[in-house]
């Protein structure tokens, strides 16, 4: 994977994976009316890019002597919401499950593997995208909105714990 040699080769190791690539189409609704490619698109970039990273990332970590692996999934994959995206959210518990599976394979070798679930940041795109699906009722479940402040550190605090103080 170009992005993790080019990482090793410029800094000589690699001990940090922070995966946050996804996508959300808008298209995406109840399994009723499912569009079974866009759940592969959907699932390839999110649960199959995901893995590919962890994949090239984890031999230079254990050679490293250990690090983090921080996944972002999202809080649809825990709870539902009043208008589903269920293609998104069965695809980010993907993400949960196997950061888990990552966890106990790979924390005697001193790699930490964590998924953050947040919910909605408070961003211009997802005030249009709420707007746009008409759906401000899912709003009724969350109890705040995150805004990109209380984002800034989470993935840092996962990164530098130690390995038994947190996994999964």
């Amino acid at each position: 994977m170009p992005a993790v040699e080019t990482t090793v080769q410029q800094w000589g190791y690699l001990d940090t994976l922070f995966n946050n690539a996804g996508v959300m189409p808008h298209q995406d609704e109840s399994v009723l009316t499912l569009d079974v490619e866009l759940m592969a698109r959907i699932y390839a970039i999110n649960v199959t890019g995901t893995a590919l990273c962890c994949k090239y990332a984890i031999p230079h970590i254990k050679q490293k002597g250990g690090g983090a692996i921080v996944n972002m999934s999202s809080f649809l994959a825990v709870v539902g919401c009043i208008k589903p995206q269920d293609a998104y959210g069965a695809s980010k518990g993907a993400i949960v499950a196997l950061t888990y599976s990552l966890a106990v394979q790979f924390g005697r070798d001193g790699i930490r593997a964590n998924a953050l679930c947040p919910g909605p940041i408070e961003t211009e795109h997802v005030r249009h995208f709420l707007l746009m699906r008409r759906h401000e009722s899912c709003a009724l479940i969350i109890s705040r909105w995150d805004g990109l402040d209380d984002q800034k550190m989470s993935p840092n605090w996962h990164c530098f714990l130690h390995p038994v103080q947190q996994a999964g």
